[in-house]
């Protein structure tokens, strides 16, 4: 399950996810992605792991799509997570993409909005 908002007046779109992600949860987040592309042409996100959420095989047809659509659109990007294999993902992720990604753990989330908003 994702709970998906944007922070107000802003670029940030913020995704709690708790549970299994969904091809629906995810389809539920373009039209987020697409607004705010409109709006300020790039986008800042906040993926907030609670527990040890999964993902669908169509969700995650559905992510790998969407990113690539959005590639060059997307600035910054933080994990809020407790998971270490999350953090070396995340690590690997940053030197790979044309924009900044951070891990922090949760005890850290409000290091990691500062982050997204700096």
């Amino acid at each position: 399950m994702a709970e998906v908002n944007i922070l107000n007046h802003t670029n940030i779109i913020h995704t709690k996810i708790s549970e299994k992600i969904t091809t629906e949860d995810y389809e539920q987040m373009v039209p987020f992605i697409q607004r705010i592309v409109d709006k300020y042409d790039s986008v800042r996100w906040i993926y907030e792991l609670q527990g040890k959420p999964s993902m669908e095989p169509g969700a995650m047809w559905k992510d790998a799509k969407t990113s690539m659509k959005y590639f060059t659109k997307f600035e910054k990007v933080v994990l809020i997570a407790e998971r270490d294999w999350i953090e070396k993902a995340t690590k690997i992720g940053d030197s790979l993409v044309p924009f900044e990604m951070k891990y922090f753990g949760s005890e850290d989330a409000a290091q990691a909005y500062e982050w997204i908003k700096s």
